[in-house]
């Protein structure tokens, strides 16, 4: 996960523990934190637990049985140029994959839809979304005089999707 989030985002990111369950298709990963490129703290959580259905793998399908995130933390700036910190970041990830590395030979799937996901139970508990709006910015520097900032907290919600049959 650290060297995902460095290759992908240029983030520095630690994770605490992981723990997986191949014969339930589960996995367990607690106290990830993870900075951008300026030190910022931009995503953390104390723990995400995941339950995959292997039926659904069957049919194309990722099926999530289980989703649970525990005080999660995502900290969303818009920029001057009125982008996404997070896409910003995830697009300047070619560039740092191509200084990194040289190019894989990858074969793409153009005529796919996309990829089809299916989530049954969702938990979210005591998590902060942080909106820092910097649009309004006149210059490239982002002081914390020039900001607005939002502080959503807590965010707490839980969801059951029924199946369908097809």
């Amino acid at each position: 996960m650290p060297h995902y989030a460095q290759q992908q985002l240029g983030w520095q990111a630690t994770v605490g523990e992981v723990h997986a369950n191949p014969f339930t298709f589960s996995a367990e990963l607690r106290n990830l934190q993870a900075n951008d490129s300026s030190g910022e703290p931009v995503l953390a959580f104390q723990r995400l637990y995941v339950n995959l259905n292997a039926f659904d793998l069957v049919d194309g399908t990722t099926g999530f049985q289980a989703v649970e995130l525990e005080q999660p933390m995502l900290r969303l700036d818009v920029l001057a140029n009125g982008q996404l910190n997070l896409l910003r970041d995830w697009q300047q990830a070619p560039a740092r994959a191509e200084q990194a590395a040289a190019p894989a030979d990858i074969q793409s799937d153009t005529g796919s839809s996309g990829p089809r996901i299916y989530l049954h139970q969702g938990d979210l508990s005591a998590g902060t979304l942080v909106l820092r709006d910097f649009s309004q910015n006149s210059s490239q520097n982002d002081s914390q005089n020039d900001r607005v900032e939002f502080r959503i907290t807590p965010l707490t919600f839980s969801f059951i999707t029924p199946y369908v049959e097809a």
